[in-house]
């Protein structure tokens, strides 16, 4: 039915992502505006992409859990542009086969990255974790509460080793992907504790 969400639409050393694939995509997708734009965390390659955007195509909403960058917040009111702060437990978009919730919001956590925003995306028959950039505190934190078997995990903070070993091992066992897709970070890559394990 249309239904478009962007999340996370930035990419570190590349300001241009905004301004020329965004809005790419989307013509080729058949969308003409965003029905939201999901900013996990502060964090320069996560939400500050949505920037460029504005003013340039419809954004209906911003969706943001603990941790927003101030420019995106002040962006987003002199566009006029609503701010919705996500909650764990709480479905965000829901479409023709389309469902986006949320599975934990940062609050109560440390640290930009554990305050990630955490969603699970219901795509016909797939569910995909998005786990943003969440590290040892918040994948334990993830780890407790329960997560649903997802069809595919996007790898928590780009791939990045995650210390100890033992968390990526028991986040593979829970979620049971049948692909991990990474965007290769920063920091060492390192999807073996996932991939290794496979769905049981």
């Amino acid at each position: 039915e249309g239904v478009a969400v962007l999340c996370d639409a930035a990419a570190r050393g590349r300001p241009g992502v905004g301004r020329t694939v965004v809005p790419r995509a989307l013509r080729e997708a058949g969308s003409a505006e965003l029905d939201g734009g999901v900013c996990t965390h502060d964090d320069a390659d996560h939400g500050r992409g949505l920037v460029p955007l504005f003013g340039r195509i419809r954004i209906r909403e911003i969706v943001v859990g603990e941790s927003v960058p101030p420019s995106l917040r002040a962006l987003a009111a002199l566009h006029g542009i609503p701010i919705r702060r996500a909650r764990a437990g709480h479905t965000l978009w829901r479409g023709a086969g389309l469902r986006i919730e949320t599975i934990a919001d940062g609050h109560g956590m440390t640290g930009s990255n554990d305050q990630s925003l955490v969603l699970v995306a219901a795509l016909g028959d797939h569910r995909i974790l998005l786990p943003a950039d969440c590290e040892e505190a918040g994948l334990r934190s993830l780890l407790q509460r329960g997560l649903p078997p997802c069809s595919v995990l996007i790898a928590p903070h780009h791939g990045a080793v995650l210390h100890p070993r033992e968390i990526g091992i028991q986040l593979a066992r829970m979620v049971r992907p049948h692909w991990e897709l990474t965007s290769e970070g920063r920091r060492v890559f390192d999807a073996n504790p996932l991939v290794a394990t496979g769905p049981e």
